[in-house]
């Protein structure tokens, strides 16, 4: 009988090979959808989903992970970025897509604001929000015309870590 780790190495290179053809991943894509799809229909399975997403989100240890996770997959993928850039920009020219980001940014304006609002007095998230909105340098004056020199510092020996 043969070896089961050769066996699933021997398995692994042949699905590896596969994966390199353009039409079977596309093929393999739309069956993965058919199948989530099918099983969605089912409100057991929708609801058990749906019941450990919630406990996941729940879980900040699991939260962190996911969120470097996701930071790093389009950090040095730039054609990750590319790819959602363009389907954003193709999805915003939707006019139906368009309205129900518009209605989605107009009900949850107040709940935004009241976030931003109530994390401004942290200077990791000052720095954060200036960073993304300016620069690395202006985030930093920032932060020490609203904190001090000494926040900034701080912020500075953080980010070097």
């Amino acid at each position: 009988m043969a070896n089961p780790y050769e066996k699933a190495k021997k398995l692994s290179k042949i699905e590896k090979d596969k994966r390199k053809d353009p039409e079977y991943r596309k093929k393999q894509a739309e069956n993965m959808r058919e199948v989530a799809l099918k099983q969605w229909q089912d409100p057991e399975y929708r609801r058990k989903q749906l019941s450990d997403r919630e406990y996941r989100h729940k879980d900040k240890k699991f939260m962190k992970k996911m969120n470097k996770l996701n930071k790093n997959k389009f950090k040095d993928n730039d054609i990750v970025r590319d790819k959602i850039s363009e389907t954003q920009k193709k999805n915003f020219k939707d006019p139906k897509r368009r309205a129900q980001h518009t209605k989605m940014t107009r009900d949850t304006a107040e709940v935004r604001s009241d976030k931003m609002k109530a994390n401004w007095d942290r200077p990791s998230f000052v720095y954060k929000v200036m960073k993304h909105r300016y620069n690395h340098e202006r985030a930093l004056d920032f932060i020490e015309r609203k904190f001090g020199l000494e926040q900034r510092t701080e912020c500075e020996a953080r980010l070097e870590q």
